[in-house]
């Protein structure tokens, strides 16, 4: 293993609109009496304004006035958020590092030039863990395992769904097929009715789909060492859960094991990158998937000096305020 490296991966270019800075005209009161040079507007939060540290906050925007940016700040510092057009919402995450009380300042620049600018005063909460409930594996939860899918429904932010992976009974490396979903609130695992599935595809990825309900899942691979080109619409919701496979005509010829996937929304479009495959080793290719052709287009030329090392097993982040992907590590060596 070479000595971790933390590489960016661009996937598109980043949203200039939030760090616009402040318009080449000096910008008159948004209360003054010449409408036409007004930026006034009010910002609609949620009823509680107690969150905790990094947690996201949609705040709403409403005004008169067209808004063509709008960027955040704090005291202490260390507030940001995530914007675009119309620029009638904006999400606030709170500081890491702050606690008590956080002042955020909400700026807009208009369409005339103007500028604006209202306050929230949050109370934030500092990060904490704390331990869960044990239970036992395959009686009333699911066995220990490495490399299988793990998710939070969005429409049920207290609903944790796993599926797969490697479990170790009666040995390491024993794929498994199964679905369970974990209740944060009432803290106690449910085994989910089978359903039929690809075949186990351990160290496969998912990523959250734009629809409700829907993700897609990538990769994985077999009890023989394959990594079959498998793409899948898994719907998770409880109504009629199932996986749905996507044929994407060939325009992939290989999965991978452990890669990278995220759901790039601006563009409505997944992006995989990275990952070891049984035709290229480790490699750090990145692909685009079309969810409305249902097809896949490589993205990128893997001899380019700005690529990282070929990788699998790394860990990742999705930055979607910043538009980018974060790879930390992974296996660089050997190949399947």
């Amino acid at each position: 293993m070479k000595p971790d490296a933390r590489l960016a991966l661009t996937i598109a270019a980043s949203f200039a609109a939030l760090r616009c800075g402040p318009p080449t005209t000096p910008p008159p009161s948004d209360g003054g009496a010449d409408s036409a040079l007004s930026c006034a507007f009010e910002l609609s939060a949620p009823a509680s304004l107690a969150v905790g540290q990094g947690a996201p906050l949609r705040v709403g925007i409403t005004g008169a006035q067209a808004r063509t940016s709008v960027t955040v700040s704090s005291t202490p510092e260390g507030a940001w958020g995530a914007a675009s057009a119309p620029f009638d919402a904006v999400i606030v995450r709170a500081p890491y590092g702050a606690s008590g009380a956080v002042t955020v300042r909400v700026e807009a620049t208009c369409d005339n030039g103007a500028t604006a600018q209202r306050e929230l005063s949050l109370q934030v909460r500092a990060l904490q863990w704390r331990a869960l409930p044990t239970w036992t594996g395959g009686d009333n939860g699911p066995l220990g395992r490495e490399y299988g899918s793990m998710w939070i429904d969005p429409s049920e932010p207290d609903r944790m769904l796993v599926y797969g992976g490697f479990v170790y009974v009666p040995q390491q490396f024993t794929p498994s097929f199964d679905w369970w979903e974990y209740s944060l609130t009432a803290q106690a695992w449910t085994r989910l009715a089978p359903m039929q599935t690809p075949q186990g595809l351990p160290g496969g990825r998912i990523a959250l789909a734009a629809e409700p309900g829907q993700a897609l899942f990538f990769g994985g691979i077999t009890a023989q060492q394959a990594t079959p080109q498998g793409t899948y619409r898994v719907h998770f919701g409880r109504d009629n859960p199932r996986w749905e496979p996507i044929d994407v005509m060939n325009s992939r010829r290989s999965g991978d094991y452990q890669p990278g996937l995220v759901w790039d929304a601006p563009r409505r479009r997944f992006v995989s990158f990275c990952g070891v495959n049984a035709m290229q080793g480790n490699h750090c290719n990145v692909w685009l998937f079309d969810p409305t052709t249902q097809r896949w287009t490589a993205s990128n030329d893997e001899t380019s000096e700005s690529v990282p090392e070929g990788r699998a097993g790394f860990a990742y982040v999705h930055d979607v305020s910043e538009n980018r992907v974060v790879m930390f590590s992974g296996d660089m060596g050997g190949s399947m």
